[in-house]
């Protein structure tokens, strides 16, 4: 079995984000039919061959709700527009549930034409030998010259490239400006990031002012603790994924102010997680009944329909250190099974080249191509300051990478997590019990990729 070359995620350029959003929003409840096709979303249309008269179908998958959905189908009705031979059938799913059944379809040689994978979920599956070498279609070079190049490494594998990135995403805080008003609490800036004392602080004034019916915020509780970790450069876990790190002084830190952060309502009663105006931290600020949430641009479209006054700020740091953006690379593959891989080559090539990757910064990730990004930042930030200027203030400068550790860390974390902000156990031995419990999974993880 071949031998999966790990990429540091560290390692990534900066160049390739400028501003962004990670798009994994995941709202609960069905989803709507498919703009594009009429195909009901998560529902797998198969493959149609080219016919004699050059019409083709194209399936897409990615995960998306909601807005995102209509977001996506808009661009890509761009591409058949000038392509007017092509259908294309998106498949869309919230996302946790989108990288489950993307497994599936691979086993059972039933995916998507094109597949959209997020880095830390496509690592584990890399290995398995069924994405085709994007590099041997025609006019490859150029396409992968335009990209970034640490993202174009990301997605190789034993010198085959398996995938290709389309953006890097990001999440921030946002906040509703009017409810802060409400609450005569003072308005954060969108240049200087907030301590995590000075979050709390504004937590806790918004809560006793807004009262029961709202959240002074809702967090995305897994990426705000590696991300107040690295603001100290005292991550959870290595770069490469493999090393718990946690069990430290200065991770404990972190993990102690995420524990004032998370008891200061930043994350509703277990029982209310799946109700009322916090389903989910994509979409919550839309509710206006919450006051800061931790979402990216994809949710500009929602806040805005619902006259939402929201800002843009830089993501919080632990005192002592400095302010930092999370970040991850998203990306394209084609499957070996596709029946169309001429016409999926072709429709990534639009995905990839300068004026669709502009526009898909509008609502999802900073462009991977290098010519859409430099025009990005500028643009999108002249354009609306108010959703875009906290990104600005931090991640041309200072991002980190969440590292692939599998699904079964991941659980791990999310129920230590869950005790630490319920009081069961002390960030210390949170620390601990990740280093003890975790250490042996990600030993797991990284030998299952040889």
């Amino acid at each position: 079995m071949k031998r999966v070359k790990i990429f540091s995620i560290v390692s990534v350029a900066l160049a390739l984000l400028l501003v962004a959003g990670a798009c994994t929003s995941g709202a609960p409840g069905a989803a709507p039919p498919d703009a594009s096709s009429g195909a009901a979303a998560g529902e797998q249309a198969a493959p149609s061959p080219e016919g004699g008269d050059g019409a083709v179908t194209v399936t897409f998958s990615r995960w998306a709700s909601g807005t995102e959905q209509n977001d996506f189908d808009n661009w890509l009705q761009s591409y058949t527009a000038e392509n007017p031979h092509v259908t294309i059938v998106s498949n869309y799913l919230p996302y946790h549930d989108y990288f489950t059944k993307l497994r599936a379809d691979l086993i059972a040689n039933n995916a998507a034409d094109v597949i959209a994978v997020e880095y830390s979920n496509w690592f584990g599956i890399a290995r398995s030998d069924v994405f085709e070498d994007l590099s041997s279609f025609s006019g490859a070079d150029g396409v992968i010259a335009s990209l970034a190049a640490s993202g174009v490494e990301a997605y190789q594998v034993d010198g085959r490239q398996v995938g290709l990135p389309i953006g890097v995403g990001s999440r921030t805080l946002y906040y509703n400006a009017d409810l802060f008003n409400q609450a005569g609490v003072g308005l954060p800036s969108q240049t200087v990031a907030m301590t995590t004392t000075e979050l709390v602080e504004k937590m806790e004034q918004l809560k006793d002012a807004l009262g029961d019916d709202y959240m002074s915020a809702h967090l995305y509780a897994f990426e705000m603790m590696h991300g107040l970790a690295a603001t100290v450069n005292a991550p959870i876990v290595s770069g490469d994924g493999k090393t718990v790190l946690a069990n430290n002084p200065e991770s404990i830190k972190a993990i102690t102010e995420w524990q004032k952060i998370m008891q200061a309502r930043g994350k509703v009663p277990i029982e209310q997680e799946l109700e009322g105006p916090w389903a989910s931290f994509d979409a919550a600020l839309a509710t206006g009944r919450v006051a800061m949430n931790w979402t990216g641009n994809w949710s500009h479209q929602g806040m805005e329909d619902a006259g939402i006054n929201y800002f843009s700020i830089p993501a919080p740091y632990v005192p002592g250190g400095r302010p930092m953006q999370e970040a991850y690379i998203n990306g394209l593959c084609i499957p070996k099974t596709s029946a169309v891989q001429e016409a999926a080559w072709d429709l990534i090539q639009w995905m990839l080249s300068e004026e669709p990757q502009l526009a898909f910064g509008k609502f999802s990730d900073a462009p991977a191509n290098t010519a859409a990004s430099a025009r990005f930042r500028e643009e999108q930030n002249a354009e609306n300051p108010n959703a875009f200027g906290g990104y600005v203030a931090v991640t041309a400068t200072n991002s980190w990478f969440i590292p692939p550790t599998g699904t079964e860390f991941t659980a791990l974390i999310l129920g230590l997590q869950f005790e630490l902000e319920e009081g069961v156990i002390t960030p210390e031995q949170f620390a601990q019990q990740l280093e003890e419990r975790g250490q042996p999974l990600l030993d797991d993880f990284q030998a299952n990729l040889s």
